[in-house]
């Protein structure tokens, strides 16, 4: 692995269980990686991301960070990557990243008045896409998988050093597919 330290960030609404296989996977090739803990809902966006800047500082100086994160996650990690110029991230997998809504989270954001944090965020195109264009020398990897109500996949060729996958996947199972499972330890190596 090129990175001696992995932090998986999780989604909007989603358990710890769900990033448990693939935690287990890349285990086995980088020694520690850890579930960014965080809220699932009603979070407080800025609290979140000054956590993770202080986590994705370099511990020594030959600490590198990757980053794997799901929907929601992946704002939290590029608000965090932006806002620390100091980080040690080289490594960043956004899978299904929430960067336009899908026709459930529209469809929860209207049933929740918009008193979600995290959906009124999704619900604004240029909040959502925030920082999606980071320094050039960190290299990204977008997956998006082929059934999801969630979050709509938008087109990236403009960001550059971006490899994009789409797989057969829904939204939520997509961090436990083996197939997305192996293209993120892939990734990380």
């Amino acid at each position: 692995m090129t990175v001696n330290r992995i932090i998986l960030i999780r989604g909007l609404v989603e358990p710890q269980c769900v990033f448990w296989p693939l935690r287990r996977v890349l285990k086995k090739h980088c020694g520690r990686v850890d579930i960014f803990r965080d809220r699932i809902l009603l979070r407080n966006t800025e609290a979140s991301i000054e956590r993770l800047s202080r986590l994705i500082v370099p511990e020594k100086s030959d600490d590198t960070v990757g980053i794997v994160s799901h929907s929601f996650g992946d704002w939290i990690a590029r608000q965090a990557i932006a806002r620390t110029p100091d980080h040690g991230v080289r490594r960043l997998i956004s899978v299904t990243p929430a960067l336009e809504l899908g026709w459930l989270t529209a469809a929860f954001h209207l049933a929740t008045g918009g008193v979600v944090p995290e959906l009124k965020i999704i619900a604004d195109r240029q909040l959502a896409r925030a920082n999606l264009e980071l320094e050039p020398s960190l290299r990204r990897t977008v997956i998006w998988s082929k059934i999801d109500c969630c979050v709509r996949p938008i087109a990236l060729a403009h960001v550059a050093g971006v490899d994009v996958f789409d797989v057969w996947a829904t939204h939520m199972t997509a961090v436990m597919q083996p197939n997305v499972v192996r293209l993120i330890a892939r990734g990380m190596a």
